[in-house]
């Protein structure tokens, strides 16, 4: 299980099999949503704006981003 702090260093959700069972329009989109996130700022409310602006921009749904989070987190 993967920390939050921990997801954003050398971008190792690349590395996850979460990540690598995602199809390559997912993978797009939640690359795209990382790099839109500040570490030093509000994750919380960044991943939340990232996620509704990436699941419009790559025409993925915003539950299916969730459910890739929840399971990276081991939640």
């Amino acid at each position: 299980m993967l920390k939050v702090s921990k997801i954003f260093e050398d971008k190792k959700f690349l590395d996850t099999q979460a990540f690598k069972n995602l199809s390559p329009k997912m993978k797009e989109a939640i690359s795209h949503m990382f790099e839109m996130i500040d570490e030093d700022g509000n994750i919380h409310d960044q991943f939340e704006t990232a996620i509704e602006i990436v699941s419009k921009k790559h025409n993925v749904s915003k539950e299916d981003i969730e459910t890739y989070i929840d399971e990276e987190l081991g939640l």
